[in-house]
């Protein structure tokens, strides 16, 4: 039996205490633990919740369709052939919706980041995307707002689809069009809009005129779109273009015209000069020809004539006319082509028709000229010019 003393017994307290205090410190460690488990774990399951319910399409109390609005703003506008008029545009897209379960907080900010926000699925439904921009994060940017609007921009390179109508080259106007949807979404779903009011819809920063064409003005609408899926909201962007006339002019219509002039002068020439006549009608209609197959090249290949075609041909009748002329004194007064027209009372009565023939188409071939030309112009040149809704 071992004797208590009075250091014992503070020893024995001592390390009763001591245990007391481990055990009570083990159980509350333990209880911590059990709940920031608890805690994370309800953390986990209510973010659960929150990203399946961010994917969900945002119901509106007074409408089941969610209201999408748009703009774009067009950073580059590059025409890279312009023969077949291959064109792209490197845009933003900013749409805009309300979803009440977004605001400007840490819960929002952690849903973007995580990509499990909604959104309406909108691409170009005409228009080819580029991939070497869209589809990159780098180019996407969320937004939100207290009063749960959503701001969602996008960075694209586009192609968008152009008309090829030359029927009035070189005076001709083209459209490059887009159209914008959603692919997933029918319109009794998602509505698609462009922003109204103090913004617009639509904003240019590249320049006005650029290569061979200029840019004359947007045109921006919606319509529905009828699929095998049902129909969708969609979206039209329209770009006008005017393609610049004077290279064509210098190149083309200006020396054609020339090549008329000198082919009349002709006619003022000498009836004992009738082969150098000849010869210069022959080499205005060459050089005709040879800018007419030369302006065909510079074109894509069509089915009907352009508006150049047809001047080309007026052109070609004005110098034949003379050519034609030469052509017949020469053979019907070959041996006295050096006194034929200098006194008309020499010549036999029956060929006083052809002294009469010269004067009168010496005097209508210029006026031939003046009013083709007025006509010509009037009709591919000045018709036309403000047949689109221009909207800066």
């Amino acid at each position: 039996m071992i004797p208590l003393s009075t250091n014992n017994l503070c020893n024995y307290r001592y390390h009763f205490i001591i245990t007391i205090l481990y055990l009570s410190h083990a159980s509350a460690r333990k209880a911590c633990d059990v709940r920031v488990a608890s805690l994370k774990f309800a953390s986990e399951r209510d973010g659960e919740i929150s990203n399946e319910e961010s994917r969900s399409r945002p119901l509106l109390e007074e409408t089941a369709v969610t209201t999408v609005k748009l703009s774009l703003t067009i950073n580059e506008f590059n025409i890279l052939d312009a023969k077949n008029l291959d064109v792209e545009i490197d845009l933003e897209m900013t749409q805009r919706w309300n979803d009440s379960r977004l605001g400007p907080d840490y819960k929002t900010r952690r849903l973007a980041a995580m990509g499990a926000i909604w959104n309406p699925k909108i691409t170009f439904v005409v228009g080819n995307n580029c991939p070497d921009i869209a589809g990159n994060d780098r180019t996407q940017f969320w937004r939100g707002t207290s009063d749960g609007s959503v701001f969602y921009s996008e960075r694209f390179l586009v192609k968008p689809r152009c008309t090829k109508d030359l029927t009035r080259y070189p005076f001709d106007k083209q459209i490059c069009y887009v159209k914008i949807g959603s692919y997933r979404f029918t319109a009794e779903e998602v509505s698609l809009e462009w922003t109204s009011g103090n913004g617009r819809a639509v904003e240019s920063r590249v320049d006005e005129e650029f290569g061979e064409f200029r840019i004359q003005g947007f045109n921006d609408y919606g319509e529905t779109e009828v699929r095998s899926a049902g129909n969708f909201s969609v979206l039209v962007l329209e770009i006008y273009l005017a393609r610049y006339s004077r290279r064509e002019v210098i190149q083309s219509i200006l020396p054609s015209f020339a090549l008329v002039k000198i082919a009349y002068g002709s006619l003022w020439m000498k009836p004992s000069g009738i082969r150098t006549r000849i010869i210069t009608c022959q080499l205005s209609l060459l050089g005709t020809l040879f800018m007419f197959l030369n302006s065909n090249c510079g074109s894509w290949n069509l089915s009907h004539l352009k508006a150049l075609d047809i001047w080309f041909l007026i052109c070609l009748v004005l110098i034949l006319i003379p050519l034609a002329e030469s052509i017949l004194i020469h053979h019907l007064n070959p041996a006295d082509v050096d006194n034929f027209g200098c006194n008309e009372n020499e010549h036999e009565a029956g060929k006083k028709w052809i002294v009469w023939m010269e004067k009168v188409i010496s005097f209508l071939h210029p006026l031939g000229l003046l009013i083709s030309t007025l006509i010509f112009f009037t009709a591919f040149n000045g018709e036309g010019e403000n047949i689109y809704t221009i909207n800066w």
